[in-house]
């Protein structure tokens, strides 16, 4: 009889712990889920914002080598934002400019 009773009760146990493992596993993939969605809106909003900063820098200076520059300027610290980077070119090139 006790016998009987704990096999019902351990089965009893074993649904109801299937099934909150099932949710909290559901619930991980919904965070999961949603911080991804997060991580792309935060790398979207970057670009967004490096292109509002680049749609402030003058035509004639929207060329592959300047932008190049401008890149590695930003990647080795020089320069913080566009406008930074945009400056060191322009002095580079003036420097370069009166030492021909």
């Amino acid at each position: 009889m006790y016998l009987l009773a704990f096999c019902l009760l351990f089965r009893y146990d074993s649904r109801k712990f299937e099934k909150k493992l099932s949710l909290e596993q559901e619930s991980v993939r919904k965070k999961e889920s949603l911080a991804s969605q997060l991580k792309k809106l935060k790398e979207e909003e970057k670009i967004q914002k490096a292109l509002n900063h680049f749609e402030r820098i003058p035509a004639e200076f929207k060329t592959i080598e300047t932008v190049s520059h401008m890149i590695r300027y930003m990647k080795r610290g020089e320069a913080q934002t566009l406008e930074e980077a945009l400056y060191f070119w322009e002095m580079d090139e003036n420097n370069h400019s009166t030492n021909k």
